[in-house]
């Protein structure tokens, strides 16, 4: 039993070790590889997608209905997370190498972000971009001159802030210049 379960790991490294694919049809494949074949062989297990850093695989997700911009096994980290080939799990960004893979730094380049709906609004409006912006505040590009502003780390975003009212009950707008919120006057 214990040799079963060590002959299914060492195929696990092996597979990630040598893995190149690319998408054909519904399925990731490399050489002689599909992501349903591999979960029926090994039964269980997790191997990274071979393309984007921050998806994966993972044998115990079996969809009935698969969701928009996934294959049948196929999963995401929750963003920023990316998946790490040492740990087989997903990780705080900036302790994962990519590799050859691609590393999303934008919220609405992972899959579970992006709008499916008829009534979708540009992703952008809710997760705005980071990249090229240094660590900290900076005003909403999407609500300029408005209380909005967003807070950014190593070109990700961290997150969505509201200025807060002033202790007279005005309005404040963030301010991106002095990176604050000021009261209207």
């Amino acid at each position: 039993m214990l040799g079963n379960k060590m002959l299914a790991a060492y195929e696990i490294i092996a597979l990630t070790i040598s893995f190149s694919g690319v998408f054909a049809g519904n399925e990731i494949y490399g050489p002689d590889f599909f992501a349903s074949e591999w979960c029926s062989s090994v039964g269980t297990g997790r191997i990274p997608d071979p393309i984007h850093c921050q998806m994966y695989f993972d044998c115990n997700v079996v969809y009935s209905d698969v969701p928009p911009g996934l294959v049948q096994h196929q999963t995401e980290c929750v963003y920023p997370d990316l998946f790490s080939e040492e740990t087989f799990q997903c990780e705080a960004f900036d302790t994962v190498k990519c590799g050859d893979r691609m590393e999303p730094v934008n919220k609405c380049d992972y899959t579970m972000n992006k709008c499916n709906g008829p009534n979708c609004q540009p992703c952008e409006n809710n997760y705005p971009k980071c990249e090229g912006l240094s660590d900290g505040f900076h005003a909403h590009p999407m609500k300029s001159d408005s209380p909005y502003y967003i807070e950014c780390y190593k070109s990700r975003l961290s997150s969505v802030h509201m200025c807060p009212t002033d202790p007279d009950g005005r309005i404040m707008l963030f301010w991106e210049e002095k990176r604050n919120c000021t009261a209207m006057t």
